[in-house]
């Protein structure tokens, strides 16, 4: 990368950057499961993406301010109103021993505390 006189990437370096970014979290978004042989498994895209992976592509959206409305976007308004009925009598300390079991799960701490 070039840089500009005072040792920062220009524009298009940072616009360049961002493109390949992007384009590294689609291609693992886009791709399949593969089975023994290198097959691709049909209806596995995304699967192979690690908690890692999908964590730096939400954060990577949250800092673009990448956002999404329901009210433009059936699938979304869709999984909203699930959440919403499946919430329907959860309480807080079940969602907090929800958290933390799956923190353990995924490697992430569990009881010490949220995720950050």
């Amino acid at each position: 990368m070039t840089n500009d006189k005072k040792g920062k990437a220009t524009e298009t370096e940072l616009g360049a950057l961002h493109g390949k970014i992007t384009e590294t979290i689609s291609r693992k978004l886009d791709a399949p499961l593969r089975s023994d042989d290198g097959k691709a498994i049909d209806g596995t895209e995304g699967l192979a993406m690690t908690a890692a992976d999908l964590s730096n592509a939400i954060a990577w959206m949250k800092h673009n301010s990448i956002t999404a409305d329901p009210e433009q976007n059936d699938a979304l308004a869709k999984l909203r109103e699930k959440l919403k009925q499946r919430g329907k009598g959860v309480k807080a300390v079940d969602i907090a021993a929800a958290q933390n079991e799956l923190e353990r799960e995924l490697g992430l701490g569990g009881a010490t505390g949220p995720m950050q």
